[in-house]
């Protein structure tokens, strides 16, 4: 909840709740419109077989992923690791990346991406699967979404 003097606290499971096409909840804690679009703070919570997006990088956007709780199995470049609770990855701009919950646990990670307009893709994927009759996605949509977002899947064409 925000105050008068900007500041913002909220309670276990507060913030924007919204759903993620291949998996998972995520919750925007703190949105860009909190710090003049300096970064945005998001909580995502992904199931046992779940995944964040297929291997991509991104053109202005930089991402530090902190797991809370969980593993993962997280794709940085060349390099594939396994992350457990604790652990705290770093992803450039332009770097190729991608994770999976490859754990019997749900996986919970904060995910802070910087500059924080990136914000809007996930905003405008829950839009588009709120408006879905069945509350999914073609693969053609996402890639769409993706792009005007500055995200670019690794097997993506140059130039779109």
């Amino acid at each position: 909840m925000g105050s008068e003097d900007g500041g913002i606290v909220l309670a276990p499971g507060g913030g924007r709740s919204l759903t993620y096409p291949r998996g998972g909840h995520l919750e925007i804690k703190v949105g860009g419109a909190d710090t003049a679009g300096a970064y945005a703070l998001l909580e995502f919570t992904i199931p046992p077989g779940g995944t964040g997006s297929p291997l991509h990088y991104h053109l202005a956007t930089e991402e530090t992923l902190y797991l809370v709780e969980g593993e993962l199995t997280v794709q940085l470049g060349e390099r594939t690791t396994r992350a457990g609770a604790g652990s705290c990855i770093l992803v450039p701009r332009g770097v190729a990346h991608t994770f999976r919950n490859t754990g019997a646990q749900r996986a919970r990670l904060l995910i802070l991406i910087s500059p924080a307009d990136f914000e809007a893709y996930f905003l405008e994927l829950a839009d588009l699967m709120r408006a879905s009759p069945d509350g999914s996605l073609d693969p053609e949509t996402l890639r769409s979404v993706a792009t005007r977002h500055g995200q670019r899947f690794v097997d993506q064409p140059s130039g779109r």
